[in-house]
């Protein structure tokens, strides 16, 4: 029994005693780095410890940590690890190393021991092969030969060796002849072991880098494209338009150095347009495999229709009255009717048309989406509302009521219509649908002004309906009306004076011209006698004071008349 205890006794000992410990490799090579680990049990949530500035050592915390003047204090906090810390660091003396933490609360010190030996390393591998500080192709350290071609007279080549202490024996800048050198690149390991790498390379003479066009156009069918001018050293051409109906372009181009050559599927083609932009590419590539790009920036016009608009709609046979910009619909069904029928018609035969019938339920359904798309895949939706009567519903005869020149978008359970009269208007004129069987009797359809009232009644044979119809009126449209017939009717009075005025004064010129004919034919009446009366015969009579005044006049009458 006390031996029982005793051992108990020891072991808890131990735990308060060893509650931070200190783990280190057993082992390890001279010069190289190794990595400690300060672990805690789970009853410990603080602790401290300094380490030697001897060691040049790197802390690592995994707990709450802070240092001041050499001591690192760790606060275990919300972490579930119980590796308070690592500590990295280099042993450079070889033997037994012993790593010590002092100031350790409750233990004072902790410490673990590391043998470190100075074994050489046989590591002859090169970690890496560069030739004008290129990697060469393919390397691998196992891997002892390699080719490189090269287009250059000279050459800097460079080698590192995988272990830092192995000695790497490499040619460096080499100037080169046309055709094929070899080169040794050898490392030297610690130890002494020795890898020989093989190097060849090839000097080949400078290859052209010319990768320019000489020409470059485009045609549409036999005509040429005066819109795309090729200018040496550009490479993006724009602002190429072409019509709707150019489906296809031909590029024609040449290359400017006979050793360059079109990249596949980047030189003289047909090429085909859609429409809008295109980007045509034409690729050259040089002797030395540098590629030039040259872009072509075609636009052509879209000439497709976008109408998305219905000529004709039709849901379960009731044919929908469709009005322009107008997208939403609502149409009344049968009782009968168990399922969406739409028969839709497009005002542009290429427009098509997508929906998805429904199952009918009574009353108002989910909305049916009904997509136009146009020729150029412009889209517009419908949304088409089907409200199944009911069986009672279904009964009544009457269907719509149109009145003539008015869109009043009529239901049959709607009883009440606004409608802004049209000037000139003083009654409705109401066409009921169907025809036959249905009596009508309008009420108050006279002499219609504003805030008028319109009372229609239909009857069948089992019901009548009652329908308001309240009339509106733009006065102040009225008034302008009114001032514009005035207007005319002034307009037209003195047009008509003025036209009056100007045949009286045409009038009067006729008679006054005839009045001066008249005149005159005395006037060489009276002349004529002067002449034939003889110089040497005594005059037998004088003409009298009113024909002298009537010859006067008719000459004053004439200056006028010439003016």
């Amino acid at each position: 029994m006390k031996k029982v205890v005793f051992i108990l006794l020891l072991l808890f000992s131990i735990r308060v005693h060893a509650a931070v410990s200190l783990s280190c490799p057993s082992e390890t090579k001279l010069g190289t780095k190794i990595e400690c680990k300060v672990n805690a049990t789970e009853d410990v949530t603080t602790t401290s410890f300094k380490i030697s500035s001897d060691y040049n050592a790197t802390v690592t915390p995994t707990w709450g940590h802070v240092e001041s003047a050499g001591l690192h204090t760790f606060n275990k906090e919300t972490s579930t690890s119980l590796t308070v810390a690592t500590i990295s660091m280099t042993l450079n003396k070889e033997g037994s190393n012993t790593i010590t933490l002092t100031e350790v609360p409750e233990q004072g010190s902790i410490s673990s021991n590391v043998n470190v030996t100075n074994t050489k390393s046989d590591n002859a591998n090169l970690a890496s092969l560069t030739v004008n500080g290129k990697a060469v192709e393919g390397f691998n350290k196992d891997k002892t030969e390699y080719k490189v071609k090269v287009n250059t007279n000279k050459v800097t080549i460079e080698a590192k060796s995988e272990d830092s202490k192995a000695q790497v024996n490499v040619p460096g800048s080499q100037n080169l002849s046309l055709g094929d050198q070899t080169y040794n690149i050898t490392v030297t390991s610690e130890s002494g072991t020795d890898k020989n790498y093989k190097l060849t390379i090839t000097y080949e003479a400078p290859k052209d880098t010319d990768n320019s066009l000489k020409t470059l156009e485009l045609y549409n069918g036999g005509t040429k494209l005066k819109e795309l001018e090729y200018k040496s050293g550009v490479y993006t051409y724009e602002g190429i338009k072409v019509k709707t109906d150019v489906a296809k372009l031909t590029i024609k181009a040449t290359v400017n150095n006979s050793k360059a050559k079109f990249v596949e599927d980047y030189g003289p083609r047909d090429a085909e347009l859609d429409y809008g932009e295109n980007i045509l590419h034409v690729r050259v590539e040089a002797e030395s495999g540098d590629v030039a790009d040259y872009s072509i920036k075609v636009n052509r016009e879209d000439g497709r229709s976008t109408d998305t608009s219905l000529s004709k709609l039709v849901v379960n046979d009731v044919e929908v009255e469709l009005k322009d910009k107008v997208y939403e619909y609502q149409v009344d069904v049968r009782y009968n009717e168990t399922k969406s029928r739409i028969d839709a018609t497009t005002n542009n035969k290429a427009s098509k048309v997508e929906y998805t019938d429904i199952d009918l339920v009574s009353g108002l359904n989910e909305p049916i989406k009904l997509t136009v798309t146009s020729e150029n895949n412009t889209t517009k939706e419908y949304t088409i509302r089907i409200n199944r009567l009911s069986e009672e519903e279904s009964k009544i005869t009457l269907q719509k009521i149109e009145v003539v020149n008015y869109d009043i978008n009529f239901s049959k359970f709607t009883e009440e219509y606004d409608i802004k009269l049209r000037p000139g208007d003083d009654k409705l004129k109401f066409v009921v649908l169907p025809s036959e069987g249905i009596k009508t009797n309008e009420l108050n359809n006279e002499n219609l002004k504003n805030k008028s009232t319109v009372i229609l009644r239909v009857t069948d044979d089992e019901k009548t309906w009652t329908y308001k119809f309240n009339i509106i009126t733009d006065e102040k449209e009225s008034s302008n009306t009114l001032l514009f017939i005035i207007l005319i009717v002034l307009l037209l009075g003195i047009g008509g004076a003025i036209v009056f005025i100007i045949l009286k004064k045409k009038k009067r010129k006729e008679e006054i011209k005839e009045e001066k004919q008249e005149n005159l034919g005395k006037t060489e009446l009276i002349a004529d006698t002067q002449v034939l009366t003889p110089v040497n015969e005594e005059v037998k009579s004088t003409p009298s004071l009113d024909e002298v005044e009537l010859v006067k006049k008719v000459k004053d009458d004439n200056k006028e008349e010439v003016k």
